[in-house]
């Protein structure tokens, strides 16, 4: 009578080449998705200057003048809250006839190759760094 014996489970060897695989993976992956993540965060920021900047436009087509400060606006509150971006209003003249808007990159997105991000009352848009075409 011979006694057969079943292999169940795995052998260290086998275990050790799929952590190393799943590490390989990982490794490949985990910063690609970071990269996803502020592209979609740049794309915020993009879209809430160009909401602020129609509020402004607003604005002026009833006071003949844009206001002196920026339009309180959710978007704003919900890429500030999450310390991307802030918004502010910046302008080389003091007149009222027109405005610049920055959006300033704050934590991870100073460093993802784009930077600060403008738009002004002519729609021309700027960036820090990188180009345009590429950062909006």
């Amino acid at each position: 009578m011979t006694l057969l014996r079943r292999n169940e489970g795995f052998t260290l060897i086998e275990l050790m080449i799929v952590i190393a695989i799943l590490a390989i993976i990982v490794s490949i992956g985990y910063p690609a998705y970071l990269n996803h993540v502020d592209n979609s965060w740049r794309a915020k920021a993009t879209g809430c200057l160009a909401e602020l900047a129609q509020a402004m436009e607003r604005e002026r087509t009833s006071s003949m003048s844009y206001p002196g400060s920026l339009p309180n606006r959710g978007c704003r509150s919900e890429i500030e809250d999450e310390g991307r971006y802030t918004f502010e209003r910046v302008d080389a003249q003091s007149d009222d006839t027109s405005f610049l808007i920055r959006a300033n990159a704050q934590g991870r997105q100073a460093n993802d190759g784009c930077g600060n991000l403008s738009l002004d009352h002519t729609g021309d848009r700027t960036t820090q760094n990188g180009s345009v075409s590429q950062c909006w």
